[in-house]
């Protein structure tokens, strides 16, 4: 099996191209070893031209589900090693399974497994080829960062080693388009790539069925695929390439707005928070969102922030009303709170001044203009903490976010970072694994507990390798050791 291939062809109502695509997965000079098509709820004559002129190949129908769901029902039935995947409206060149595999065995002589080959392309636009434009370009390697802007790999073009999958998972059968997007970063996060410079497949465009046709704003799938990227606990993201998704991310997020007020969406204010989130979450701030003032009223007083920002849009209870409770509740009285709001007349601001409001920032307003305000804030209101501690071999400063072991300087992640600082602020109670979840992921993460133990083992790498300070409590959770 180790050299066995699985040709995946998903399609729904294109058999006079179909006929086509199968054809080039014939006539390659390296023969596939299964060809699977998976008709994703076709109506017009895929079936019975399968069943005519091609009657080796193994074909699956199921209900309209979607490109993701066909290829992931075709990657589950396939019995081989590697998965070739091949659009119905794109063709292989003759030699493009045979040059692939060539290439893996070199590599593979190297020591170098790679498990994902992809290679150039040839695009057909009604017809008449044309040349991809420079963002198009393709490369090999550690790719990761070139594949933010956009799709950089074409499925048809690549040939993936079924280990791939059970890893990274496999099509996201939420996202109606840039399927494709959101699994290159899954794996380019954590792999090389190997790259063929010579075209071997040909893209043909231009036909009314085209994904990127049937949906506006291509770049709400991708911001998707980015906010999951963030979130998923299964992946674990360098500084560096976490910085550049938050970038991206943001770069994207502005273009949405931007269409959105064109098209007058009322995700706007969605689409604004979300914005907000990851520009706050960037500079180290945990936050919590809600979209309903009575909500956000229960949240708060249950849990008290640091700080607010309070839309004057919000349903059930005003943001006007929402800040008079807030001043009114002892426990909350103190937050400073940040309006924010789309109306700029004086009036509007003298009303949230004299119900307590502490800033007000008109929309649009730039990221950088909110984070100066929202520092302004929190340092006028917050509380002397001690800057420094030092403990058998560790020196932390807090202040400065420097740690020593022995002297010698030691990089924490801002997630490590934080868990130290938990556990210390704990004076040496045990603190329960979602509790710290709740505290540094914030209470709308909904990952698995677990994933503070893998935070841990790394963080006891740096500052604790003999197990002093970071004592573990079984069923619960973890503690710092004052007492060594």
């Amino acid at each position: 099996m180790s050299e066995t291939i699985s040709v995946i062809i998903p399609t729904f109502n294109r058999a006079q191209r179909l006929r086509r695509s199968i054809q080039s997965a014939m006539d390659q000079t390296r023969q596939p070893d299964e060809i699977i098509v998976v008709d994703d709820g076709s109506t017009d004559e895929t079936a019975e031209m399968i069943a005519r002129e091609f009657p080796k190949v193994q074909y699956i129908f199921q209900q309209n589900n979607g490109v993701s769901s066909a290829r992931n029902r075709g990657i589950a039935a396939a019995a081989g090693a590697w998965i070739a995947l091949l659009d119905s409206d794109d063709e292989w060149l003759p030699e493009k399974l045979f040059k692939q595999m060539k290439l893996l065995q070199l590599e593979k002589c190297r020591n170098i497994n790679y498990l994902l080959c992809h290679t150039d392309e040839i695009w057909i636009r009604n017809g008449i080829r044309v040349n991809p434009q420079r963002k198009h370009r393709k490369f090999g390697g550690h790719i990761f960062p070139k594949c933010l802007p956009l799709c950089v790999i074409s499925p048809s073009s690549t040939i993936i080693h079924r280990s791939i999958f059970e890893e990274v998972g496999y099509f996201d059968e939420s996202l109606p388009a840039c399927e494709d997007y959101d699994l290159w970063l899954r794996i380019c996060a954590r792999h090389p790539v190997l790259f063929l410079p010579e075209p071997l497949i040909v893209k043909y465009g231009g036909h009314a069925d085209q994904l990127s046709r049937k949906y506006w704003g291509m770049d709400r799938f991708r911001v998707q695929a980015l906010e999951k990227l963030l979130d998923d606990d299964h992946h674990t993201l360098s500084a560096e390439n976490q910085t550049a998704v938050l970038d991206m991310l943001l770069k994207k997020l502005n273009i949405l707005i931007t269409g959105a007020k064109k098209r007058n969406n009322n995700q706007i204010l969605k689409t604004y928070l979300v914005k907000l989130k990851y520009n706050l979450w960037r500079e180290g701030y945990r936050i919590r969102t809600f979209m309903d003032g009575m909500e956000a009223y229960a949240a708060i007083t249950k849990s008290p922030p640091d700080l607010i920002l309070l839309d004057l849009n919000l349903p059930t209870m005003s943001g006007i009303e929402l800040c008079k409770y807030l001043r009114a509740n002892e426990a909350t009285e103190e937050i400073p709170v940040i309006m924010l709001t789309a109306r700029s007349e004086e009036i509007d601001k003298i009303i949230g001044f004299e119900v307590g409001a502490d800033d007000y920032v008109t929309k649009p307003f730039s990221p950088r203009e909110l984070l100066a305000r929202v520092k302004v804030q929190l340092k006028r209101t917050q509380k002397t903490n001690f800057s420094e501690f030092r403990q058998e071999h560790l020196r932390v400063n807090f202040a400065t976010h420097e740690i020593f072991v022995d002297n010698k300087a030691v990089g924490l992640t801002p997630i490590q970072f934080k868990l130290l600082k938990q556990l210390y602020d704990a004076g040496g109670k045990a603190v329960s694994r979602q509790k710290l979840l709740d505290l540094i992921w914030g209470e709308d993460y909904f990952g698995d507990p677990r994933t503070v133990d893998v935070h841990i083992t790394r963080l006891r790498e740096k500052i604790d390798k003999v197990g002093k300070l970071i004592i573990t409590v079984k069923g619960v959770g973890y503690r710092w050791n004052k007492n060594t």
